[in-house]
């Protein structure tokens, strides 16, 4: 997976890799919360998120790693449950073929990914320059 902050991730849950493409600027939005809201939802909900955003995100001319491809996220569709929902399909469908934590690690890169995209590149090295000021 990509480290650079604008390079889409690939990710491999199946037979072949799958570079995501960029998901619609809503569900970005719909992605950020407050570090309060984060740590109240802890790694749960982080992967709810994760997997919404693999969703989201996920080629339309790919295969999706599951037998049927969830329904695409809507504004006003809470995000956990949706997301719980895509997580526990991936789960059911790679059980035996993808690591548990493999599929963490996407989940993860996606929802980055999607927060990255979220983001203008103003703001993105406006982070990367106060990342870099916390290391002095």
């Amino acid at each position: 997976m990509a480290s650079d902050p604008s390079t889409a991730p690939t990710i491999t849950l199946g037979p072949r890799p799958v570079v995501l493409d960029e998901p619609p600027a809503l569900f970005s939005v719909a992605c950020g919360r407050t570090q309060a809201q984060r740590d109240r939802g802890g790694i749960a909900q982080d992967l709810a998120y994760g997997a919404a955003a693999l969703r989201a995100a996920w080629p339309s001319n790919a295969a999706w790693p599951a037998p049927m491809r969830p329904r695409p996220w809507q504004p006003g569709t809470d995000l956990s449950e949706y997301g719980m929902e895509v997580y526990e399909g991936l789960r059911k469908a790679t059980r035996g073929t993808v690591l548990s934590s493999d599929l963490q690690t996407a989940c993860y890169a996606a929802l980055h990914w999607a927060l990255v995209c979220g983001l203008t590149e103003a703001e993105v090295q406006a982070a990367e320059d106060f990342a870099a000021g916390q290391e002095e």
